[in-house]
């Protein structure tokens, strides 16, 4: 049995006080933001854009909701964030809880068919945490309408405040800068989320549409009005130059897993084709590895059968 020194028992005996709890949420948040955000700086404050847009896209999804709209707004002088929709918006007297308090979110429970980009309904709290400054406004049919202002993640005041709503929309606004202290400088250019935002409209509801506009670092101001009138074929559209046939739509839905994909064959321009180029989401999250590898080799193995077992087979 080793034999303590007198320093070694000081510590044992005093273990307890070097072990800390973090008082709420948001304060680990700050504390840890890799933990919850992934990478800062550029790349963290587009995570934070994303978690916010997306949840306009998860209320034009649902079925449930009247959104068919949502607007983006950034300037990066100031890195001023706005989103707006007009969804079913925030339940007046639980904002500060939906955007403060851990496990807390609409998506635990899902029913069969209910898709949405998040799963546990952290995304604006994080973003909330960590924010230099954050406010939630949320409209209702009816002509009220609250706002509650966030200082790095904590509410200025117990109650949400009431604020004017004459037009009587519905919905619901975000606005955020997000905390350098925490997150670091940041230069992220317009085109990076607004290339991110185009791509991802095309795969919602056909005729939804997102009211982009941006400022950059010289003043330079950009606005476009963006309707998705192709759907998930957006892409193609776009960027293959020279389609041997029309595009192919796959699609399968068992209410708990969903998959659609388009795809079409590119004889390219002069010089033939390009190298096969795929562009893919889950989650409407921008994604790659072995699940996209994955269904890029089953479609093209099924395909290859078909045409060796079936229709090269019977052809005279």
């Amino acid at each position: 049995m080793a034999v303590l020194s007198k320093e070694q028992i000081e510590s044992i005996d005093n273990y307890s006080n070097e072990i800390k709890t973090l008082k709420d949420f948001v304060s680990a948040v700050r504390k840890r933001p890799g933990m919850y955000l992934g990478p800062i700086s550029n790349r963290g404050l587009l995570n934070m854009m994303r978690e916010i847009f997306q949840n306009c896209i998860d209320q034009i999804l649902d079925p449930t909701s009247p959104a068919n709209w949502f607007s983006f707004f950034y300037d990066e002088r100031t890195l001023e964030i706005i989103v707006e929709d007009n969804g079913k918006g925030f339940p007046f007297n639980d904002i500060v809880r939906i955007l403060t308090s851990q496990h807390t979110s609409k998506n635990f429970e899902k029913k069969l068919g209910d898709y949405s980009s998040g799963m546990n309904g952290v995304g604006s709290k994080i973003v909330n945490a960590l924010s230099e400054k954050f406010t939630a406004e949320s409209f209702r049919y009816d002509g009220t309408a609250v706002k509650v202002d966030f200082i790095k993640g904590y509410p200025k005041t117990k109650e949400p405040v009431k604020i004017v709503n004459k037009e009587k929309k519905q919905g619901s606004r975000i606005t955020f800068v997000p905390d350098t202290e925490i997150l670091g400088a940041m230069n992220l250019e317009w085109k990076v989320v607004y290339n991110l935002i185009k791509n991802i409209m095309s795969l919602t509801p056909i005729g939804s549409v997102c009211d982009f506009s941006a400022i950059d670092i010289n003043g330079k101001q950009f606005a476009e009005h963006i309707v998705n009138k192709d759907g998930l074929i957006t892409n193609l559209i776009m960027n293959v130059k020279n389609p041997m046939v029309k595009p192919i739509v796959l699609s399968m839905d068992d209410g708990v897993h969903k998959l659609e994909a388009a795809f079409c064959y590119d004889t390219g321009g002069e010089d033939g084709p390009d190298d096969m180029a795929v562009t893919s989401f889950c989650n409407f999250c921008p994604s790659y590895g072995t699940h996209v590898d994955g269904t890029v080799d089953g479609i093209c193995r099924w395909f290859s059968m078909y045409m060796n077992n079936i229709y090269l087979a019977n052809q005279k």
